[in-house]
């Protein structure tokens, strides 16, 4: 995806002192009498070229283009070999550690260790 953004360098309120300053010199331009009319549009004209190329500075145009990909990482599943592991479970006659392999064994089908890119690595 890609999209255009624009930050002015003194933000969006420079705008009005720069549209004064830019409509004043060419009202002066326009309304000096000692240039030809030839002279006058010939000026006009490059100054307003020139406030083109200073507008184009100032609002700092950019192409921003995003791109979305799965990066490859890993989930950690934590398995507890611990003494405790051996105690019996409290809503079965299986001990915690039978039970805790039954839902490894659980996630390794559904899910055959990859989910996308990201890999379930097991830490005992």
């Amino acid at each position: 995806m890609e999209s255009l953004s624009v930050e002015p360098v003194f933000g969006w309120y420079a705008i009005v002192p720069l549209a004064i300053v830019l409509l004043s010199s060419l009202w002066l331009t326009l309304t000096n009498t000692a240039i030809s009319r030839g002279g006058r549009w010939t000026l006009v004209s490059l100054r307003s070229v020139a406030a083109l190329v200073l507008l184009l500075g100032w609002l700092r145009p950019g192409l921003i283009s995003t791109t979305e990909r799965e990066s490859a990482g890993a989930i950690a599943v934590l398995l507890d070999q611990s003494q405790s592991m051996t105690l019996p479970s409290e809503t079965s006659n299986k001990n915690r550690w039978q039970i805790q392999q039954e839902v490894w064994a659980g996630i390794v089908s559904a899910t055959n260790l990859k989910i996308g890119q990201t890999k379930i690595v097991p830490y005992f």
